[in-house]
């Protein structure tokens, strides 16, 4: 397939069952994710709240950690190997999996339902490269940015309607197991289909040496990112991206609850959570509109204005109005500031994300696509670890406040600003 063929379009046959097929994947791991964690916390009653947050973890860890692990050997497998047939083989151990999900569900076979996970993390995981390195082979360089924001705005998509369909079940005080095993079945079964229809391409390197050693595999998967400066710097710059959203994603309740007193509002919150995700999805589909040239400029100011915005919320608050309900939005001026900063916010991280995905892309040597993006995958998850692992020291043991701790956050993004000006310098 002749990348230059290839424009961005839903009726284009080469662009729809690729996007289809990533898409219906995102949406299963959340939905699977989220599953497993309500139906935990709701058929399980009597524990703790500390069982409930234990359970949790666990289950977020088992979903990280394979990235850790296996993203050098995802890298190079998708490199090796044909990627329309290397998806469909991935989309079949989806649908296994998504099988066994629905019957540890059904059961209630709670410790059972952690294999599922381990095991469609282990495939998201091997899925993860061929995602952003597929695009550069089916699109030319001038529409690659844009599918890039497609790509990205659906992922976020998946993720909203994933967490709507949670809140759903939060409402209604019941789980619907069945229901959430057949669309779990159904979709990965959907996802297959759409891979069938993926154009095939040539192995970037078919004579590529697997390595199943996981120590030596990472070491030349980031001794191969580390050789070009460019693209280390490139994979910094989006690893603090990671670092910087789930710092804000992890504080975002308890930012909301502090900022409107709103007595731990769902409502509210799943309101504001909405307004974030839909921010970052625009904000990946204007990239397009930007100019390449003004690359470095966009990728300062998307981070530069994340501090400010933050920096508003915090000092712009009053700390004395009371939401209780979402009409408050109509009535409560700073609830207006809050979404709209909210919105924006996101709209920044869109923006910052696909530019740096589209640079990275367009950096990597033709036949290593895959291994620099497993690299950065990596990387991403490493800096995702930090940043959990930097909120729990800071509000827990250390007991500083939300607000503070935005703050600190805030100040710290900037320096990330003269970082990423400067790397654009050199």
């Amino acid at each position: 397939m002749d990348a230059n063929d290839c424009n961005i379009s839903f009726k284009n046959k080469t662009f729809l069952p690729f996007f289809l097929t990533q898409f219906l994947g995102a949406f299963n791991d959340n939905i699977l994710r989220n599953a497993v964690i309500f139906i935990y916390i709701f058929t399980n009653t009597n524990t703790s709240t500390n069982s409930h947050i234990l359970y949790t973890n666990i289950v977020l860890f088992l979903f990280v950690f394979p990235t850790l692990v296996l993203s050098p050997l995802a890298g190079k497998l998708s490199d090796k190997y044909e990627k329309s047939k290397y998806i469909q083989s991935l989309k079949i151990f989806e649908v296994l999996i998504m099988i066994l999900a629905s019957i540890s569900i059904i059961c209630h076979f709670y410790y059972i339902s952690l294999i599922p996970i381990i095991l469609i993390s282990i495939q998201y995981t091997l899925f993860g490269p061929v995602k952003y390195s597929l695009p550069t082979a089916l699109f030319k360089q001038k529409t690659l940015k844009e599918a890039n924001g497609l790509i990205n705005a659906s992922t976020q998509f998946a993720i909203l309607v994933a967490s709507m369909l949670a809140s759903f079940i939060i409402a209604a005080k019941f789980i619907p197991e069945y229901f959430i095993s057949c669309i779990l079945i159904l979709t990965s079964i959907l996802g297959y289909i759409s891979s069938k229809y993926i154009p095939t391409n040539s192995p970037n390197d078919k004579n590529l040496t697997l390595d199943l050693n996981v120590y030596s595999s990472i070491k030349q998967n980031l001794n191969l990112i580390y050789k070009n400066k460019r693209i280390f710097y490139i994979i910094i710059c989006l690893s603090w991206f990671w670092f910087l959203s789930v710092s804000f994603i992890n504080i975002l309740p308890m930012l909301v609850d502090t900022l409107l007193n709103t007595d731990n509002n769902g409502k509210i919150f799943s309101f504001i959570y909405i307004l974030l995700i839909i921010g970052i999805s625009i904000g990946s589909l204007t990239c397009k509109f930007f100019n390449n040239d003004n690359s470095k400029l966009i990728c300062a100011l998307s981070l530069l204005f994340i501090s400010l915005i933050s920096l508003f919320l915090v000092f712009h608050n009053s700390n004395t109005s009371e939401v209780r309900n979402l009409s408050a939005v109509f009535f409560n001026g700073y609830f207006q500031h809050l979404s709209i900063s909210i919105f924006f916010l996101g709209f920044c991280f869109g923006v910052y994300f696909v530019q740096l995905m589209y640079q990275l892309e367009i950096s990597s040597p033709s036949k290593k696509v895959s291994q620099v993006i497993a690299g950065n995958n990596f990387l991403n998850a490493i800096f995702m670890i930090l940043s959990a692992m930097c909120s729990s020291v800071i509000l827990s043991l250390l007991q500083i406040s939300i607000i503070n701790y935005l703050v600190i956050i805030s100040f710290i993004n900037i320096l990330a600003v003269i970082y990423l000006i400067k790397f654009y310098s050199d």
